[in-house]
């Protein structure tokens, strides 16, 4: 029914026809729902989240120049996560599951935070969502995963420009890294948003993220 519905809207909507990459808000929804159920169940999760997220975001009213931190702080964070990896795997440090967690917690934020903001912008994004894994790349892994993150993000700078969404890729890698550590996607959603509520009770602050204790 799902498919169905979609190729109807196809065959109505000029935009969505034309511009895969950038469908219109019904478009989108449509083919988020013709996925199989995990599919829906992992949008219905990150639409959650993004809810959360976004009350620790401290946006300013220059929007451009939110855009542009957001792209700084997702790379940033996607860097993180390859440090901690390449200490790991190259390094030889002993595996710290908790603090893979928490990087790709804070990955997870700048994703969910940055797609608000482009649909603050009039852009339309597809909802996020878990990209599926393509048939030409089945192999995972810590290492490879991680190096797939840091082109992702880059490849979403380049989206921002007027490029395709990467946001799909992203939450996949950020979904299949905390799988093959033993957690989940919902582990790492719910520890970011805790961490995030012991760090801004009361919401975002200049203040607050001064005097903040964690790392």
């Amino acid at each position: 029914m799902g498919v169905e519905a979609f190729h109807a809207h196809l065959d109505e909507c000029e935009r969505c026809r034309n511009q895969p990459f950038n469908m219109c808000p019904k478009g989108n929804l449509l083919l988020v729902a013709t996925g199989p159920e995990s599919y829906q169940q992992d949008a219905d999760l990150l639409l959650d989240y993004q809810r959360d997220a976004i009350r620790s975001w401290g946006a300013t009213s220059d929007l451009k120049f939110d855009l542009q931190i957001l792209q700084l702080g997702l790379v940033g964070e996607a860097g993180e996560v390859a440090d901690l990896i390449k200490k790991v795997e190259g390094h030889g440090h002993p595996a710290n599951r908790e603090k893979l967690i928490k990087e790709l917690g804070d990955v997870l934020w700048y994703v969910a935070v940055l797609h608000h903001a482009l649909r603050l912008k009039g852009r339309e994004p597809m909802p996020l969502h878990v990209e599926k894994r393509g048939a030409w790349d089945k192999s995972g892994g810590l290492i490879r995963n991680a190096i797939g993150l840091c082109i992702a993000t880059a490849d979403l700078v380049q989206y921002i420009a007027g490029m395709r969404s990467d946001f799909g890729v992203i939450l996949m890698f950020i979904k299949e890294m905390a799988e093959e550590s033993g957690s989940c996607l919902r582990e790492v959603a719910q520890a970011n948003i805790d961490k995030l509520k012991q760090r801004y009770p009361d919401g975002f602050s200049s203040q607050a993220s001064q005097r903040r204790a964690d790392t």
